[in-house]
C-alpha cells in the first residue's frame, strides 16, 4: 500500500482494508465533537475518519482517544487528506 511516494503514517492517512474491518471487529466508537471514531481491531484499537485510518494501532482505548482530541497539525492534515480522497472518490463515480 506504501510506495516511496507517498508520506508516512504520521503525516498520512490510510484507506482501510478490508482485513481491518472484518468480522473481528468488535466495536466502533465515536469520539463526541470530533470527526473521529475508534475501531477495535485484532491488534489493539485505530484511529479512523470515514473509512481512512489515521493512526497506527493502540493497546489503550483511552490513549488513542485522547491523542485523537488533542489538536496537531499532522491530524488537520490527515483530515484534510481524507476530505480531498472522498471528493475525488465522487467525482470518478
Amino acid at each position: 500500500m506504501k510506495t516511496q511516494d507517498t508520506l508516512n503514517t504520521n503525516t498520512n492517512a490510510e484507506i482501510l482494508d478490508n482485513q481491518d474491518l472484518n468480522s473481528e471487529t468488535q466495536e466502533i466508537t465515536t469520539i463526541d465533537e470530533t470527526p473521529f471514531a475508534i475501531v477495535k481491531i485484532k491488534e489493539g484499537y485505530i484511529g479512523v475518519i470515514g473509512n481512512h485510518r489515521i493512526t497506527e494501532p493502540y493497546l489503550n482505548k483511552e490513549l488513542l482517544e485522547k491523542e485523537l482530541k488533542n489538536f496537531s497539525w499532522n491530524r488537520v492534515t490527515q483530515v484534510i487528506w481524507a476530505v480531498v480522497e472522498k471528493f475525488k472518490n465522487n467525482l470518478n463515480e
